[in-house]
């Protein structure tokens, strides 16, 4: 689905477009985007 979204230029760098998305989320929530049941925010 990357692949659709980048122009044609981009797309031989679709997997490290996807790990930077990845990091930047692991980042801002390092407990990830579920969390598990009970535990704190």
């Amino acid at each position: 689905m990357l692949n659709a979204l980048l122009p044609l230029e981009l797309r031989v760098f679709a997997d490290a477009f996807l790990y930077t998305i990845v990091i930047i989320v692991l980042l801002i929530r390092p407990s990830g985007l579920i969390a598990a049941k009970g535990a704190r925010v």
